[in-house]
């Protein structure tokens, strides 16, 4: 009887053991799950973490494309600037030799020192400047065209006084 009860008594443990040994096994495989899981998580973190980096970098080159950009602009625009100045140097020139031709070219001149003072105050706005100084290039043409037309015409009448001049002192002797 006592055999019997503890056979019964052994295989009762044993069962409970099974039973045990099964929901550890099933724990095990939940803990492997977790862990996969776990790692997959991981590997998707670094992948964004490494795709962050890289959009990072792009970022940042386009940074140094754009201050790259920046300083040619900033050269580009200092070069526009010089040759402004150096523009506004030759329109004075211009405008001291048509003072000298005639009262007519005061006129002129004077519309060009109005030009060249908004000109000049125009330092400021670069983009209306540079339209401006296409205007100024061609009426400073136009002026030195008309400049030369006054002394050819000048030139003319001096050498039809000369001609008169010359003329007037042979009636004479």
């Amino acid at each position: 009887g006592a055999t019997a009860a503890r056979a019964k008594h052994v295989a009762a443990a044993e069962q409970d053991l099974r039973i045990r040994e099964a929901s550890l096994e099933d724990r095990a495989r939940e803990m492997e799950g977790a862990v996969t899981r776990e790692k997959k998580r991981a590997s998707e973190a670094e992948q964004r973490a490494d795709h962050a980096a890289q959009q990072t970098d792009k970022i940042r080159h386009k940074e140094a494309l754009a201050a790259a950009a920046e300083a040619r602009s900033k050269e580009e625009r200092q070069k526009l600037e010089a040759e402004t100045r150096s523009l506004a140097t030759r329109e004075t020139e211009v405008k001291a030799r048509e003072q000298r031709v005639k009262a007519e070219t005061d006129r002129l001149s004077e519309s060009l020192a109005v030009d060249q003072h908004s000109f000049s105050d125009a330092s400021t706005e670069i983009r209306r400047r540079m339209a401006e100084l296409a205007s100024q290039a061609a009426t400073l043409e136009a002026l030195k065209a008309e400049v030369a037309s006054r002394e050819a015409h000048v030139a003319s009448v001096e050498s039809r006084l000369q001609a008169k001049s010359a003329a007037l002192e042979a009636e004479e002797s």
